[in-house]
């Protein structure tokens, strides 16, 4: 994605979000077109995974243009879901079958990697880690988790304290509790959250090629029936982003 880019101002940074979705969109349809057309049932499933990416990342750029961080924090760790689902084909015996559970509404828990371990979160989320370990993974999942189930970061976000003007007596502070509005953030704290998001769709996009570039490499080797390995690719530098202090 190129060299450092510094990003000063949240719109700068919806702006790279949106240009991820065009990215994801575009490598969904070279995925569908590799190997003459030809399609398999893991195509079904990274075109799921590259169409909810979209939706997801449009939904929380209309959230995020409207400050509303509650809403659209939980939506990166929703994103990070489909990486998750997709970075299981490195570590499944046949990816067909892998798909084939998924699109019956098997739950990825319940498969089996080939080492025989149980394709958990929590699983997933080490081998994701250890994929791209220049991205800090474990960080952006932890930190988007604790928006998903309810926590002291929505207390955070509902009260914040003020001058207690009546208690002249300590000169103390109260707490003012706010229903159905949220305690602003700083811009730093926005973009932050915003390029969390643009690094997930990232990796998908990467894992995207990933299986564009094994449907490719396998129909050059072989006419035969694809049985299913996904061919690595190495990460291309992420634009470090860089926060304006």
């Amino acid at each position: 994605m190129g060299d450092e880019v510094p990003v000063r101002r949240l719109d700068d940074a919806l702006t790279f979000v949106e240009g991820s979705e065009d990215q994801i969109r575009d490598l969904g349809v070279e995925s569908l077109k590799a190997a003459n057309g030809e399609l398999y049932p893991y195509d079904l499933l990274v075109a799921s995974a590259a169409s909810r990416a979209i939706l997801i990342s449009k939904g929380f750029r209309t959230l995020m243009n409207e400050r509303n961080y509650v809403a659209s924090y939980p939506l990166v760790r929703l994103a990070m879901d489909c990486c998750l689902c997709l970075v299981a084909g490195h570590f499944v015996d046949d990816l067909n079958d892998y798909a084939n559970h998924v699109v019956a509404g098997g739950r990825l828990s319940s498969y089996k990697s080939k080492d025989g371990d149980r394709l958990t979160d929590a699983f997933l989320r080490n081998k994701l880690h250890d994929k791209y370990p220049d991205l800090n993974v474990n960080g952006m999942y932890k930190q988007c988790s604790s928006w998903v189930h309810m926590s002291s970061m929505h207390i955070h976000s509902a009260t914040h304290q003020v001058e207690d003007g009546d208690n002249d007596a300590t000169s103390g502070m109260a707490i003012r509790v706010s229903i159905g509005g949220v305690k602003e953030l700083s811009e730093s704290e926005y973009i932050e959250a915003t390029l969390s998001l643009a690094i997930t769709n990232a990796m998908l996009c990467q894992m995207i090629a990933e299986w564009h570039n094994t449907k490719m490499v396998r129909k050059a080797e072989t006419d035969k029936d694809f049985e299913g390995r996904l061919y690595h690719l190495p990460m291309p530098v992420v634009t470090k982003y860089v926060r304006s202090p």
